[in-house]
C-alpha cells in the first residue's frame, strides 16, 4: 500500500547553496518515519499485529531531479494491506485509510518540519567545520 505526495520545500529552507541532497533525503526520511509511526499507533487496525509490524520506510533514493522516500505497509506475508486500507472499518482502531489519513494530517506541516531538520543539519556542519575546529586550534 503506497501513497504518493510531492512536497515543495524551497520556501522553507532559504538559500539552497548550503543544502545537500542528503539533507533533503534525511529530512524526508524523518518525516516519513513520523507518518508511519502515527499510522501504527493511531490508525492501523490490529487483529494479529502483522499489518502493524509491516510498516516500513525505505532509505532515500536520489536521481537527477528528485529525491524519493517510499513508505507504506505490507509485505509478502501481509498481502492484504491494500484491501484493509480500502475496506470498511471493522476491527482494531476501526479506521480505514490508515496510511492516507496520517499523510493528510502531516502534509500541511511537512515542508516546515523538513526545513527545520535541514537547517539544523546545515548548522551542525558549520559547527563541525568552523566552530569545533577553531576551538581545537585555539586550545593547541
Amino acid at each position: 500500500m503506497k501513497t504518493k505526495y510531492v512536497v515543495d520545500i524551497s520556501n522553507q529552507i532559504g538559500a539552497l547553496s548550503d543544502v545537500l541532497p542528503s539533507d533533503v533525503g534525511s529530512a524526508l526520511f524523518v518525516e516519513a518515519e513520523k507518518i508511519i509511526t502515527d499510522s501504527q499507533i493511531n490508525y492501523v487496525p490490529v487483529v494479529t499485529g502483522d499489518l502493524k509490524r509491516s510498516g516500513m520506510v525505505e532509505l532515500p533514493e536520489y536521481t537527477r531531479n528528485k529525491i524519493k522516500v517510499v513508505c507504506g505497509f505490507g509485505s509478502n506475508t501481509v498481502e492484504y494491506a491494500a484491501a484493509v486500507h480500502e475496506a470498511a472499518p471493522a476491527v482494531g482502531q476501526g479506521r480505514r485509510k490508515y496510511l492516507s489519513l496520517p499523510f493528510q494530517v502531516a502534509v500541511p506541516k511537512l515542508a516546515a518540519n523538513m526545513g527545520i531538520t535541514i537547517r539544523n543539519r546545515i548548522e551542525s556542519r558549520k559547527i563541525i567545520k568552523g566552530g569545533t575546529k577553531s576551538k581545537w586550534v585555539w586550545s593547541a
